[in-house]
């Protein structure tokens, strides 16, 4: 299995900070393409995703190659995997209230499939998360 991560571009090419701290945010997608073109055919290739779910739609279809997406930064809670061209997409949403398990197989064709799904809470019924109780 390969891992790899994804976030949002934060700052342009050439930006000041770039100069200043030599932070270098290259294309998502052309990056996911890079890695899925040396991942050897038989190794499941998963994502995490900083992108947000509409974003991980674009790069689902982009990259068929993508075996899972496991996203954020959207605070999308999916009760079970959107699929985008065949690959899956979990997103457990916002300020840690649920984890998601997700329980790959490998098909006869070699390709990585979700055998199993899980969307957990990790807080009680009325527990708030610490960050809404710091805003409120």
């Amino acid at each position: 299995m390969r891992v790899f991560a994804l976030l949002v571009v934060q700052y342009p090419e050439g930006s000041p900070w770039e100069r200043v701290f030599g932070w270098r945010f290259l294309d998502p997608i052309e990056t996911a393409r890079r890695v899925a073109a040396t991942t050897p055919d038989g190794t499941a290739l998963v994502v995490l995703s900083h992108l947000g779910l509409r974003d991980d739609r674009k790069l689902a279809r982009a990259v068929p190659r993508l075996d899972l997406i496991l996203g954020g930064h959207s605070h999308d809670t999916l009760p079970e995997p959107e699929f985008a061209d065949g690959v899956p997409i979990v997103h457990a949403g916002p300020y840690g209230g649920y984890v998601s398990r997700t329980e790959l197989t490998r098909t006869v064709a070699g390709r990585a499939q979700v055998a199993r799904f899980d969307l957990l809470p990790l807080l009680e019924a009325g527990d708030r998360p610490v960050s809404a109780l710091r805003a409120g």
